[in-house]
């Protein structure tokens, strides 16, 4: 063990190196494991909800629909009311967003979104609630989706032109419906029309957006014979099917699990042939002191074992220096890297963590031995005097 700690220490800069890698290693392992875990239960939760959309069609009124002073006086019941005698339409609810609240103290994502509903039709937030309300909700009043927090000092929200109460928190969907606030719409007029509350330097509460008409269509019916009755029936509208709408964002979702273990794997894999090169460059540059050690009776097996030592040594200190690097990122920089990848992480719990350092750590020190075996083997296997001589 000594005389591997000497080779440790005797050359910083290829010791450095190799820990160096392993560090990296170690760390985009087990940050790309929890991004994977983390990001499979989200999506669980978010196909469930593509795959079984409460919402079965989404109209959108063109904008020839509006008058000159924007959707505030758009006539919502009577395009409901059309939408609700169409056969096979079980019931229809109206959504707006108002505006995009970005960096908010009481949201864990970097985007809260604030969106005007009508919760007496509503069949899409109302349902995911955790606990029922007391009563309805009213004028300055919302309900959380459940990555919105409650204030500290009580159950006001003091947002960029808005104070609201929070009534209410749904439980979690994987959707954006976690970083979401709804207000009725009769508490977006109020707020829209608030001169307070459209300064410039604040988020503009606008209810001059485009709103989205949520159609649920009843049992036994076909939603595509429903959406082409409503296309046909009612003018200056666009309608979809929901799960259309929400397609693109299944396959992203896919397609982005596909592609972090093949990027892991890649990293891994240079990062081994390298540590391979490292060695093979030490064993090369130390001919001389391992065919002394030869001359002086120490055998193949010793040198062979000495020289995988400091491969194991050097390996377990990069795979700890890697967790430890690992648990800071997702510490302070979790949320941002969930936003970057537009997914909502779900962090697996302490003993899951565990579990995953002790086998990326297993995994680092089989992977840098393997990479030093052979470059240790073939210097093992020469006899001492053709070593010495190079």
């Amino acid at each position: 063990m000594h005389l591997t700690l000497r080779s440790i220490t005797g050359n910083p800069f290829r010791s450095g190196l190799i820990f160096a890698c392993v560090t990296v290693a170690a760390a985009f392992a087990i940050l790309g494991t929890q991004v994977i875990q983390g990001a499979r239960q989200n999506m669980q939760l978010s196909l469930a909800s593509i795959n079984s959309p409460q919402a079965d069609i989404m109209v959108f009124p063109s904008r020839s629909a509006y008058t000159s002073t924007g959707v505030e006086m758009m006539d919502f019941e009577g395009l409901l009311g059309e939408l609700s005698v169409i056969p096979g339409v079980a019931a229809v609810s109206p959504q707006i967003r108002l505006s995009t609240i970005q960096n908010s103290p009481y949201c864990k994502k970097s985007e809260m979104y604030l969106v005007a509903f009508d919760p007496k039709t509503d069949f899409t937030v109302m349902p995911k609630l955790t606990t029922p309300l007391q009563s309805e909700l009213g004028v300055g009043e919302s309900i959380s989706g459940c990555f919105v927090t409650k204030p500290q000092d009580g159950e006001t929200l003091a947002l960029p032109g808005a104070k609201l109460n929070l009534a209410g928190q749904l439980s979690s969907t994987g959707t954006s419906l976690d970083q979401s606030l709804f207000v009725t719409i009769d508490t977006a007029l109020k707020l829209a029309r608030d001169p307070q509350n459209q300064a410039e330097k604040k988020p503009r509460i606008a209810i001059d957006t485009l709103p989205v008409i949520l159609v649920k269509t009843s049992p036994g019916s076909n939603p595509k014979n429903v959406l082409k009755d409503i296309l046909v029936q009612i003018p200056f509208i666009t309608a979809l099917e929901g799960g259309n709408y929400f397609e693109l964002e299944r396959s992203q979702m896919v397609s982005l699990l596909k592609a972090i273990p093949g990027l892991l794997a890649v990293i891994w894999l240079l990062t081994m042939v390298c540590i391979s090169l490292v060695f093979s460059i030490s064993v090369n540059a130390r001919r001389r002191e391992i065919g002394v050690l030869r001359v002086l009776g120490f055998t193949r097996a010793f040198v062979l074992k000495s020289i995988l030592k400091e491969g194991f040594l050097l390996a377990l200190g990069g795979g700890l220096v890697g967790a430890g690097v690992s648990a800071f990122v997702l510490g302070y920089f979790g949320d941002k890297l969930g936003s970057s990848l537009g997914l909502p992480l779900v962090l697996p719990g302490i003993s899951a963590q565990f579990i995953m350092v002790m086998a990326v750590l297993a995994l680092a020190i089989i992977s840098v031995t393997l990479a030093a075996l052979y470059p240790a083997w073939r210097i093992s296997r020469q006899e001492p005097a053709n070593i010495i001589k190079g």
